[in-house]
């Protein structure tokens, strides 16, 4: 599975494709998801000590239900029109990793997409063999087998190594959405700053940065720089917390923030500051104001802001990156690409 997600692109329109009734995609992150959690849970248990012997029982991160509350054409099969189950995910008081030396009852709620379930489950030791997180019963006894101390402390091992894994397949498995969501967002971000002339023309002509500048972008997101972690594995973080997919699906959650993120390090990259479209959208609104007179009025209308004439100078000169070169639009053939440390004249600047 943890292949299939690398594979699978969480921005291609053509992901349609369905694992009984439920979306591949979905399916497939959050299969890797909880290999991340039931990691995490594995080594949070090798800190404690370690009985004789136990039974060890993996229990569901997700519980698949049919959504209760509208979430557009991804809740139903587009040809069938057949409502698709969604993830809920589930917590536990004892779990999802859970060592068991007797007979236990294990306490769970599951909520999001509308649903809010509680319930117990009861783990009874001393049975021929361990069911797998899919067959655990939430609502009934689930016999389980005793294993020695070496045992339990080598598959706890390996479950911590294959959330580890599980991360950087996520990260990677990401990478392509990342790149594609970049070259949007380069291109929502060259429209907003280079502003004259309709987006064709701008998406036609050199966007705000070069190859290299979009590479570094993409990196950025994906890997972080120096002591600050990326964008994407800061996104998984908040995935994997329990509270992440209550009002949408994990392939709105994850598109959404991925797009929100790249338009914010595109900016970045150029030097235009976090309210930079605000700022222009004004500035062409008040275009005669001197530029001591328009923080003024900036700062009236968004206090909150607390605008500095740095961060409105930066807004109003914002650029093409020195070393960006045209923009590639998929199915455009023969067009050079070229390189320009030329800044073109700031009509917004010059007014100030």
């Amino acid at each position: 599975m943890s292949a299939q997600f690398a594979n699978l692109s969480a921005t291609d329109v053509e992901q349609t494709l369905l694992r009984e009734n439920r979306h591949t995609w979905i399916v497939s992150f959050c299969d890797v998801l909880s290999r991340i959690i039931t990691g995490r849970a594995a080594d949070d248990l090798l800190r404690t000590g370690l009985p004789d012997q136990g039974a060890l029982v993996i229990l569901p991160s997700w519980q698949w239900l049919p959504p209760a509350i509208d979430i557009g054409r991804k809740g139903r099969n587009k040809v069938t029109g057949q409502t698709l189950e969604m993830p809920v995910r589930v917590v536990y008081a004892d779990g999802p990793v859970l060592l068991a030396t007797a007979d236990q009852a294990v306490t769970w709620a599951a909520t999001g997409l509308g649903h809010d379930l509680s319930g117990t489950l009861t783990v009874q030791v001393g049975h021929a063999y361990t069911p797998a997180p899919d067959d655990v019963d939430l609502s009934g006894p689930n016999g389980v087998h005793l294993l020695p101390r070496r045992v339990i402390e080598r598959e706890l091992r390996r479950l911590v190594a294959d959330g580890e894994s599980a991360l950087w397949e996520a990260r990677l498995g990401l990478e392509k959405d990342v790149t594609t969501i970049v070259a949007y967002a380069e291109r929502s971000v060259s429209y907003d700053v280079m502003g004259s002339g309709s987006q064709h023309d701008i998406q036609r002509d050199a966007g705000v940065l070069g190859e290299t500048g979009r590479d570094e972008v993409v990196n950025r997101m994906i890997l972080g720089e120096g002591d600050r972690p990326g964008r994407v594995p800061l996104l998984l973080e908040r995935c994997v917390k329990p509270g992440a997919f209550v009002k949408v699906d994990p392939l709105k959650y994850v598109t959404t923030d991925l797009h929100r993120s790249a338009e914010e390090e595109v900016r970045k990259q150029i030097g235009d500051p976090r309210i930079g479209r605000k700022i222009r959208a004004m500035r062409r609104a008040l275009p005669d104001l001197r530029l001591g007179d328009f923080i003024e009025a900036y700062r009236e209308r968004y206090p909150h802001d607390n605008l500095s004439s740095k961060r409105a100078v930066a807004a109003l000169t914002a650029d093409r990156d020195a070393m960006a070169g045209v923009l590639p639009i998929p199915g455009w053939d023969g067009v050079e690409a070229h390189t320009s440390g030329r800044r073109r004249t700031n009509s917004r600047a010059d007014a100030a």
